[in-house]
């Protein structure tokens, strides 16, 4: 009788958190209740010592009668893995005698695991009886006891029972694999052990009572062993039955009193002496009761170890279920060599105390898979017996080599065969292989497997095959029909007259790259195991070039590369120089390099004049030869490269600027001259030579300013382009210096231009001033960034009004403002440098003046650590050494801070050591300062790292006391900023001055900038220079407009006052209105010649 492991996982329900029993703890059916139309229930495991139970189990599906006489009698299973349980599917009325047609019976089992499972739910099983007990082999095998006796049922006929025997029966069970059932007054065993159709009775234990219930049978047993037997409804008492070798002697009772009869029992044989389990029939809120065996007829007082409460009934009792020990694999499957299309076998044999299941897995190299009867999928083989112990597998094809594992599985779990038994095809007996060969078209091609049959078994056969064909060939024509094939059926295989269609090609075709077919033969020895062995024929036709390479021109330095096209298959090339030089790669000597001369691509790397040729190549192959013709021509020219840039110009307004350039390259060349990035063109007034090496600009003017670059292209690539030169325009000749140490006055007279700007700015490149030490120009260029900055008119007094203050007219208190404009610029990217020359830095000091205004026209907002404008030691973007810095005061409102530091780079840290803030001067918007900073060279000392260096020194003065205006070094006033010590002792350079966007405040304006060598030179008061004429008795005195009258009363607050005196000790005002010139430069008064002579002097009045 086959048996197989029951698929319990496909059969599980829905239950409680359950888990694994432990070993001699109680499993007992708790019962909802006693409604005869079925009552739900569970499984309870209780501990050996009593106590609440372990875990409750629901039996979903399984339901239960309310007569006690229908006992609901539980077993073990015969390998002790399961808990067998009898019971109804659904609630249903008078479940215990329907015969509805819905009122299944079932059979529910739990595992040693905790899960629960309903293997049998069968309608035919007993129907229109009660099902009083259940038992299991533990695989697919189940019985029922019932009033009218036993029937054999299984999971795989769930409509489809057979009666075993018609003898009324109560409980049953197996015990050391012989099938029991309790009837009246005895147990019987049942023969054979496991009936599947009709058995018989046979009478085992007698004795008992006429209402025997649940039973147990001790294992062997042995003389003195000791089976029991509860009862129901006669004495209320357990029946103890003692082997004595050969029969069981008659019962010794164990009676209880007040507790009802013990129905159902399940004892511990692993006790000495044995210990028993048992419920009664005492109704709801019944108890489980514990009693070792005193070995004699008394009564007894039963230990209770759990009580039912709530209107429950504890029923069947047995102990709990317990893990089978896996099945040992005794013999694993062997491994087998066959021939393809053969049949073979793997058989397996497990021992173990339990019956076993088994399946079977192979590893076809990409992991392990579970085997199924049928077809396998690789060609026509097919299995069978993949849940038996012997494994076919039919028609073997290469598909089912690989290795194969068996499967014993019980319920305990599985165990594999290991290692896998390895499936594969004889080895074949050829010792030497076929041997590719390639041909030219119409020689001979032969194959020979002659020399590698020796280890083959006689007699042999031979077999040729072609690209794959199951057809064999025959001697005759060849697959291409021109050939001649012999030795088809032999040890060698020749082929007369090859051609293409031999080896893949067409028929008499040309091979594009050779074509290439492949032809095997099979050996068969005395064992009639076929061997094969293949190798291709490559049929080749004489080279033939379809595509010339071409000739190239190039730029030395460029790259060039020459290539041809053939057909013939298996090309070999070889590249020539003028036809006789034979090329290598690497170094051409004319320092160019050469690559792929044996390629069909020739590369020639920085093609020089010396490589200037003609290149041939020749293609071969084993059917011939082919030269490329006519020959590719290498050309060899030269880009332009310009030799002499075009140098910086400095030129007056109205006289002309030349630029000149120099370059060599293949002629001819052109020139395109370019201002600023557009192209310029000749206009017979203005420009000339915008296409020649020379570009003369004619009556230049502020608007030719700034940058020129010319493109100088030829017939040759790349075009080259100049560096850029600038023109500087210079609007005012340098005058003389009238301050001592005064490097420049920068009265920003610059044309003024939009804002922002666009593509140049118009003071860009403009010079109206000179550095008065050298006599070098001075200029304003753009650094980098946007072009938000602008010259406009002065307007830092009455910034809020329409009033504009004509140029040369704004005074600072003590120091005059000669200014024409004011430099605006914003907190928008923008960076501009004046360039000056830069300071003599061995010893002294670099210092700069100017007014700075700060409107942004709203609150202040940003500007924390950031870089305005300061001194600078290079013309980088952001190389600053002195750096003049904002902050606002945090407050959102209109103060801000300013501090200096030192450095290179645009942004400082509020850490940074290097510097110091002004916070003693609160500055506001709207309002007008008068700003002076010192670089000061070598003049302190600074630790760094315990040594002492000399180190440059910034400071930064804000309005300060114009009674120190004009001092001497010694006499400047303290520092607002600066002075100090710092730790950045990379000292550097002063030749510009910067101004720097980017950070807020926004709306920054400066004029009257001033940079010289001293405190005086940047601070020293102005004192206007009268002119005086006379005629006809009259004398003229003239003064410069900006020096106009003070006037309070018409709010004229600029200018001075007139006074004269008779001996230049007493002095009075002249009040005489001035005579403005139409050009608004001169006032001129004109005083009547008195008796005696007059002194004039111009005085600054109180502010």
């Amino acid at each position: 009788m086959k048996r197989f492991l029951i698929p319990l996982i496909a059969l599980r329900l829905a239950s409680a958190q359950a888990g694994n029993f432990t070993p001699g703890n109680v499993a007992v059916v708790q019962a909802a209740g006693a409604s005869t139309s079925g009552n739900t229930g569970s499984l309870l495991e209780i501990p050996a010592a009593g106590g609440a139970p372990v875990q409750s189990i629901a039996l979903n599906g399984l339901v239960f009668g309310s007569s006690l006489t229908l006992v609901h009698g539980m077993s073990l299973s015969a390998d002790g893995a399961l808990v067998v349980i009898p019971g109804y599917a659904t609630t249903i009325a008078n479940i215990e005698t329907s015969t509805s047609a819905n009122d299944n019976r079932v059979i529910g089992t739990v595992r040693w695991d905790g899960t629960f499972a309903r293997p049998i739910v069968n309608s035919a099983a007993v129907s229109g009886a009660s099902p009083r007990g259940a038992a299991s082999d533990g695989f697919t095998n189940y019985w029922f006891t019932f009033t009218s006796g036993m029937r054999f049922v299984t999971p795989s006929g769930p409509t489809v029972s057979t009666t075993v025997n018609g003898t009324g029966s109560r409980c049953c069970a197996i015990f050391n694999g012989q099938l029991y059932a309790s009837i009246s007054s005895a147990v019987d065993s049942v023969s054979p052990n496991y009936p599947t159709g009709a058995a018989t009775y046979v009478g085992y234990i007698s004795g008992g009572t006429a209402n025997n219930e649940s039973f147990a049978i001790p294992p062997g047993p042995t003389t003195g062993s000791i089976a029991y037997i509860g009862n129901y409804g006669t004495t209320a008492a357990i029946y103890a039955f003692v082997w004595n070798g050969s029969s069981w002697n008659a019962p010794y009772l164990l009676t209880v009193t007040g507790i009802g009869f013990p129905q159902h029992i399940a004892v511990d044989y692993g006790q000495t002496p044995p210990v028993i389990y048992f419920t009664t029939t005492s109704g709801v809120n019944n108890s489980l009761y514990k009693v070792t065996d005193p070995g004699s007829s008394q009564t007894v007082t039963p230990t209770i170890l759990y009580t039912a409460t709530g209107g429950a009934i504890l029923r069947g009792v047995t102990m709990a279920p317990t893990q089978p020990a896996l099945p040992v694999i005794s013999s694993a499957p062997a491994s087998a060599t066959v021939n393809p299309g053969a049949t073979t076998n793997f058989t397996v044999a497990a021992t173990g105390a339990n019956p076993v299941g088994y399946s079977w897995k192979a590893n076809y190299g990409s992991g392990k898979i579970a085997l199924t009867n049928g077809p396998t999928g690789h060609g026509s083989s097919s299995i069978s017996g993949a849940d038996t112990t012997t494994l076919t597998i039919a028609n073997i094809a290469a598909g089912d080599l690989g290795s194969y594992y068996a499967e014993a599985s019980n319920n305990g779990g599985t165990n594999e065969s290991t290692p896998g038994a390895i499936l594969a095809f004889y080895p074949s007996c050829l010792t030497t292989t076929l041997a590719n060969t390639t041909n030219a078209a119409g020689s001979t091609a032969q194959f020979s497997v002659a020399s590698g049959v020796l280890g083959c078994q006689p007699p042999l056969s031979y077999q040729w095959f072609y690209n794959g064909s199951l057809t064999p060939l025959a001697d005759g024509p060849g697959p291409s029909g021109t050939s001649t094939l012999a030795g088809s059926t032999t040890a060698t295989l020749t082929i007369s007259g090859v051609q293409d269609g031999d080896a893949g090609g067409s028929v008499g075709g040309p091979g594009t790259a050779g074509s290439v077919g492949t032809y095997t033969v099979t050996v068969t020895d005395g064992n009639s195991t076929p061997n094969t062995s293949s190798a291709t024929l490559t049929v080749l036709d004489g080279p033939n070039i379809t595509t010339e390479p071409a000739s190239a021109n190039k730029s030395a330095g460029q790259n060039a590369s020459f290539t041809v096209a053939a057909t013939g298959g298996s090309l070999a090339y070889q590249w020539y120089k003028n036809t006789t030089t034979a090329l290598s790669d690497g170094p051409s000597g004319t320092g160019s390099t050469i690559s792929g001369s044996r390629l069909a691509t020739l590369s020639i790397n920085n093609v020089q004049d010396g490589d200037q040729a003609s290149y041939t190549v020749i293609v071969t192959n084993l059917a011939g030869t082919a030269t490329s013709s006519p020959p590719a021509t290498l050309t060899v020219g030269h880009a332009p490269s310009i030799t002499t840039q075009p140098s910086n110009v400095i030129t007056n307004v109205g006289s002309n600027a030349v630029f000149s350039v120099v370059a060599t390259g293949t002629a001819p060349l052109t020139y395109v001259w370019k201002h600023n990035g557009t192209t310029l063109a000749n206009d017979g007034v203005h420009i000339f030579g915008a296409d020649t090496a020379t570009l003369t600009i004619v009556n230049v003017q502020t608007s030719d300013a700034i940058s020129y670059t010319v493109v100088i292209s030829g017939p040759y690539t790349p075009a080259a382009t100049s560096a850029t030169a600038f023109l500087t325009v210079v609007t005012a000749d340098c005058r003389p210096n009238t301050v001592t140490g005064q490097i420049l006055y920068d009265s920003i007279n610059y044309p003024q231009g939009p804002y922002p700007a666009s593509g140049t700015y118009s003071w860009d490149h403009i010079s109206s001033v000179c550095n008065q030490d050298t006599g070098e120009r001075a200029y304003w260029y753009n650094a980098s960034g946007a072009l938000n900055a602008q010259v406009t008119a002065n307007d830092l007094v009455n910034y809020a009004t329409i009033n504009r203050i004509p140029p040369g007219e704004y005074p600072w208190p003590g120091i005059d403002c000669g200014s024409a404009n004011m430099w605006y610029w914003s907190s928008a990217p923008n960076n501009n440098h004046l360039h000056f020359g830069g300071v003599n830095q061995s010893a002294g000091a670099a210092y700069f003046s100017c007014l700075l205004h700060v409107d942004q026209g709203a609150t202040l907002n940003g500007g924390f650590f950031d870089c305005i404008g300061g001194l600078t030691g290079d013309t980088t973007t952001d190389g600053w050494n002195y750096k003049l810095c904002t902050q606002t005061d945090g407050s959102g409102g209109d103060g801000y801070y300013l501090g200096v530091f030192k450095g290179g780079g645009a942004i400082i840290s509020s850490g940074s050591i290097n510097g110091q803030w002004a916070y003693g001067k609160h500055l506001g918007r709207g309002q007008l300062h008068l700003i002076v900073g010192c670089y000061q060279f070598n003049s302190g000392t600074n630790l760094v790292g315990g040594s002492i260096t000399n180190d440059d020194v910034v400071s930064l003065w804000i309005d300060p006391d114009r009674t120190t205006f004009g001092a001497s070094e010694g006499s400047r006033p303290a520092p607002d900023a600066g002075g100090m010590v710092t730790n950045w002792n990379a000292n550097a350079p002063i030749i510009e001055f910067g101004l720097r966007g980017t950070v807020p405040p926004s709306s920054k304006r400066i004029t009257d900038l001033r940079i010289g060598k001293t405190w005086a030179s940047v601070t020293k008061p102005y004192y206007p220079k009268e002119l005086i004429t006379s005629a006809s008795g009259n004398v003229g005195v003239s003064w410069p407009a900006k020096d106009s009258p003070y006037d309070a009363a018409n709010a004229v607050r600029r200018g001075y006052l007139l006074q004269t005196s008779t001996n230049f000790v007493d002095w009075i005002y002249d009040n005489t209105t001035p005579v403005t010139d139409p050009s608004g430069v001169t006032n001129t008064v004109t005083e009547s010649m008195g008796p005696g002579g007059l002194f004039y002097r111009l005085i600054e009045p109180p502010r």
